[in-house]
């Protein structure tokens, strides 16, 4: 049976052959004329009410069609949620381009968009969407409630990401390259496993040829030390070629901690960098220095994918980083502090501080690990730099006494928040 509009059509053609084109020269002209006058108003609405029928037809198959909703549904996935998993199936461009192409082929393209847009909406429906990277400051609305604990039997403190770091170290600044191995060499037969160098101090080869002689003499293994060098945001064209050229200089395969060195203008630029290090493997933990309240910290890592597991600053008995400590833990964050024995130009006054000293003799220890005691027991991880190897055996010792919660006490009080260092 013939479509109503195709009916139409039929007796439009055959009324049409009558009226116009078949001659009827017996007809007066008057008659003739009117004929054909009527002809083709018929026709011409014919040819309207065929315009009426298709256009009908389109809509109620674009309303009807139980395609038209899940596709939709699906295009509003895809618009809104960035992360949604199932939006490549469901709401992809081509399917956007088969619903706005032309007629041809009009009801395969729609059968085989509602296929995928069901498939699309029963995976939605079905399967928990992949929880969204957190970027920046939201990395801070999640803290972790990890806080760090300093094991002090094993000497170390497991990380936010489950690296496992030495709590006491070896700085380099000041040292020579030449020292630096020398300093390094012999840390690691007293027992160091902390080694902190950087860019800057030109100290990075140094540490490498230290920890390296240990490794072929058998003192330790790559595994057991923990290497940590810093680059500045600035003086560098491009940071991942710099970060690479750091990893050579130590030459030991991998660093297992970069920090920025201190705040700048491509701080932001640096952290993203080191990021795609440590995915690489090149770095195994990210962190920065000198940064000391919540407003530089959200700033470093405003476009950030993943939060700092140490902070290394300024932090003695006369500085002291309890505010800053205690915001940090919850994330899991390691406070390290550099200058541990009183800062540049302070050291002495520190080492010959009557309660240090008092404490000193109490346990029949050096003024310097009662300090280093008192950082570890505080919960900051200290790294004292010397060239006296002698010096450098005697700090180690901090891990053999133990402070009263009264002695920790009185040192606390001994804050006056003196920050020395100008970075």
């Amino acid at each position: 049976m013939l479509h109503p509009y195709n009916q139409t059509i039929k007796w439009s053609k055959l009324l049409g052959s009558q009226l116009i084109h078949k001659p009827k020269p017996a007809l007066s002209h008057f008659r003739y004329v009117t004929r054909w006058f009527c002809g083709a108003c018929l026709l011409t609405v014919t040819l309207g009410l065929n315009a009426f029928c298709v256009a009908t037809t389109a809509l109620a198959a674009t309303v009807v069609s139980p395609a038209s909703e899940p596709v939709v549904a699906a295009l509003t996935v895809n618009a809104t949620s960035a992360d949604s998993a199932t939006r490549a199936t469901g709401a992809t461009s081509a399917d956007s381009t088969a619903i706005s192409g032309n007629s041809t082929g009009h009801e395969t393209t729609r059968d085989n968009i509602a296929h995928d847009a069901h498939d699309a909406h029963d995976a939605h429906a079905t399967n928990a969407a992949p929880a969204r990277t957190l970027v920046g400051v939201e990395l801070l609305a999640h803290p972790t409630g990890a806080t760090p604990h300093f094991d002090l039997s094993k000497h170390s403190v497991v990380l936010n990401n489950g690296q496992v770091m030495p709590l006491l170290g070896l700085g380099t600044w000041t040292l020579s390259s030449a020292e630096a191995a020398e300093c390094v060499y012999t840390a690691i037969k007293d027992g160091y496993r902390l080694f902190d160098t950087a860019q800057y101090y030109g100290t990075q080869r140094g540490v490498g040829e230290g920890i390296r002689r240990a490794i072929a003499e058998g003192l330790v293994t790559r595994a057991e030390v923990f290497v940590t060098t810093k680059l500045t945001p600035y003086g560098f064209s491009d940071f991942d070629e710099a970060i690479v050229a750091c990893n050579q200089e130590i030459g030991l395969d991998y660093i297992d901690l970069m920090l920025i060195h201190q705040s700048g203008s491509r701080e932001q630029e640096l952290y993203a960098a080191i990021e795609r290090a440590v995915a690489k493997g090149i770095v195994h933990t990210l962190g920065i220095s000198n940064y000391y309240d919540q407003e530089s910290i959200s700033k470093v890592i405003a476009q950030a994918t993943m939060l700092p597991a140490v902070i290394q600053n300024e932090n003695h008995i006369f500085y002291q980083n309890n505010e800053l400590k205690n915001y940090l833990a919850p994330y899991g964050i390691v406070l390290e502090s550099y200058y541990p024995l009183g800062g540049r130009g302070h050291t002495a006054r520190a080492l010959n501080h009557p309660t240090i000293q008092a404490m000193a003799q109490k346990h029949q220890a050096t003024p310097a690990q009662v300090m280093l005691r008192w950082h570890l027991q505080a919960g900051f991880l200290p790294i004292p730099g010397s060239h006296n190897l002698e010096h450098i055996k005697e700090n180690y010792g901090a891990f053999a006494l133990t402070l009263s919660a009264e002695e920790m006490e009185e040192i606390a009080k001994l804050n006056t928040n003196e920050h020395y260092e100008t970075w």
